[in-house]
């Protein structure tokens, strides 16, 4: 990886990144004191980098060529989102002459934000948009079930001189005794803030240094999993600022590596890797210094390959012959091998684990990004010979198919279905028992934004890969865990045995902007609609309206592929999920 120049971080660095990616999903609602606030705190991030980092480049530019560079880069990206000279107010007092300076600079109409007296605070009338959603039993809108068995301004002034000379005597000792404090060290300005109470000199972003180290949300393939030799080694995380691109470290087996990709959210080692124990580490920082690191083991299996494409030559195989079109392996493995893995080793097997956590919420806690459908199947021999495992996979995989009354013929309406195109298939095995992944996928959309919830709000954007298809619905499922935590051991199979299905759970809401609304649920109101033909970007404030369990945000699309399920032809006719995004609401 070449790491930035100057040049190239004042053309488009992390610390104003990160207020873009904000600014393009909210739109700042909220009004100008969160832009203004974000914004200085991004150019002091900005400049501590540059004077850090840069400091060589930037003395043999000039600081007054580099400052006035940022303030054009800052000026044409907010540009985009937001007419500059409408922003009126921001808290300016407290801050660094270079960071004032920009700030005015970027915001030409700008004046220092005064607090409201009591008289104005009496007066004034003030617009709230909270939205509840209450889940409700709708009428022709039904829970969508997945059958696979086995298986979401300034104060009013004060015409005395005397008020006037007092006021200019007080903030001239506030100034004073904020620069003493300012100049004795950063450990005494929170005292200054808490004496001052509401008089806000120093804002927060600028006065508490950035403590708070990134955190990995993800890891592929997951830890004590058998992967495949092709899988590609992931690293998934989060960062409330930017992440420091030039401090990611990753070695495999005590070597070290280049990632092959680095983006502010995830990084990649993709290599064919032999048969194996592996051990990876990586670390990284944020650009305040605050560091993380994380170890993970897995093993790459060749037998675990010749299942998988086994697996993937039976459900084909069955795919042509009924008309339609085959499925390719999912670039990413994501849920499968912790799914088989988890069953194995706390011997159940179901859909929901033993807490009762429905298969959806793994996929999208270990990154998953489209709509996903669970196939699992179960096997016990006296004498489970690993050679054997691959063609006793496939047969699970055929029983799925043309045996499948027992289970409503789910497994094998999903492994048939023509909106299901790519696959991820795992398994995990012992001297005794078999069990066996198959996630189903509808892969259609190219994510500029993939699926995200930060700070209480969801946000996604992307364009459809399905031909004059656009976004038709956003719909909110609730799953209570306690519904699905009971089991029963079954002596003869060896292994605990719950549900013979599993569904995304009870609708509770839809989204959808005004003047329309969903009959029979509560209505969320987006905070960003916006659909132009296969493209699409939508936030909404994310409520849990049935208290603590599973929340699925279900994003459907028009289904234009003109291709008729052979066994159940009304099977999503009209409508298709492209994202299923279940988080746990404590």
């Amino acid at each position: 990886m070449i790491p930035m120049n100057l040049n190239q971080f004042i053309d488009g660095n992390p610390a104003r990144q990160y207020v873009l990616d904000f600014l393009r999903d909210s739109m700042w609602s909220s009004g100008d004191l969160p832009l203004v606030r974000k914004v200085t705190s991004a150019m002091w991030d900005e400049l501590q980098i540059i004077n850090t980092t840069y400091k060589t480049e930037a003395e043999a530019l000039g600081w007054d060529s580099v400052k006035l560079r940022l303030i054009n880069a800052w000026k044409r990206d907010i540009s985009r989102f937001r007419d500059i000279n409408s922003v009126l107010n921001g808290e300016l007092m407290g801050l660094s002459p270079d960071v004032t300076q920009m700030v005015q600079s970027v915001f030409p109409s700008i004046k220092h934000y005064g607090k409201l007296n009591s008289a104005q605070v009496r007066d004034q009338v003030t617009a709230s948009t909270d939205v509840t959603a209450i889940p409700l039993s709708p009428e022709g809108l039904p829970a969508r079930n997945q059958n696979h068995t086995g298986g979401y301004p300034a104060p009013k002034k004060d015409g005395s001189n005397r008020s006037r000379a007092t006021a200019a005597i007080v903030v001239i000792a506030l100034v004073a005794i904020a620069a003493t404090l300012y100049l004795s060290g950063p450990t005494l300005l929170p005292l200054l803030n808490e004496l001052l109470g509401s008089i806000s000199l120093f804002p927060v972003q600028n006065s508490t240094p950035d403590t708070t180290p990134p955190l990995f949300t993800g890891l592929f393939p997951a830890n004590g999993s058998s992967a495949l030799p092709s899988s590609a080694i992931v690293a998934r995380y989060a960062e409330d600022r930017s992440i420091n691109l030039s401090s990611v470290a990753m070695s495999i087996n005590g070597t070290p590596v280049i990632p092959t990709r680095i983006t502010q959210n995830e990084l990649e080692y993709q290599a064919s890797l032999d048969q194996g124990h592996y051990t990876v580490f990586v670390s990284l920082a944020d650009t305040s210094g605050n560091s993380a690191n994380v170890t993970w083991s897995f093993d790459i299996s060749s037998i675990l390959e010749v299942v998988a494409d086994q697996v993937l030559e039976e459900i084909n195989s069955a795919r042509v012959a009924s008309g339609m079109p085959p499925v390719a392996m999912a670039d990413v493995s994501v849920a499968t091998a912790y799914r088989s893995q988890d069953m194995m080793e706390n011997s159940y097997f179901n859909h929901y684990d033993l807490n009762g956590y429905l298969a959806p919420y793994y996929y999208t806690s270990f990154g998953g990004i489209y709509a996903m459908e669970e196939n699992i199947g179960y096997l016990y021999s006296a004498n489970l010979n690993p050679e054997d495992v691959p063609s006793r996979a496939r047969n699970l995989v055929h029983d799925m198919i043309y045996d499948d009354a027992s289970s409503n013929w789910g497994h094998r309406d999903s492994l048939l279905d023509p909106t299901n195109n790519f696959v991820d298939i795992s398994a995990a095995w012992n001297g005794n028992q078999l069990f066996l992944t198959v996630q189903m996928i509808k892969q259609w959309v190219n994510w500029t934004s993939p699926p995200r919830i930060e700070n209480g709000i969801f946000f996604c954007s992307g364009r459809l890969l399905l031909a004059n298809s656009s976004l038709k619905d956003i719909l909110v499922y609730f799953s209570d865990p306690s519904d699905h935590n009971s089991f029963t051991y079954d002596s003869r199979l060896h292994v605990s045995e719950g549900e013979s299905s599993y569904s995304l759970g009870d609708l509770a809401a839809g989204v959808i902007p005004l003047p329309y609304y969903y009959q029979g649920i509560e209505t969320i109101r987006p905070i960003t609609w916006s659909i132009s033909g296969n493209s699409f970007s939508v936030s909404f404030r994310t409520v849990a309206p049935s208290g603590s369990g599973i929340y699925t945000i279900s994003i459907m699309a028009k289904n234009t592929l003109n291709q008729t399920h052979p066994y159940d032809p009304s099977r999503y006719s009209d409508e298709l999920p492209i994202a299923e995004y279940s988080v746990l609401s404590p």
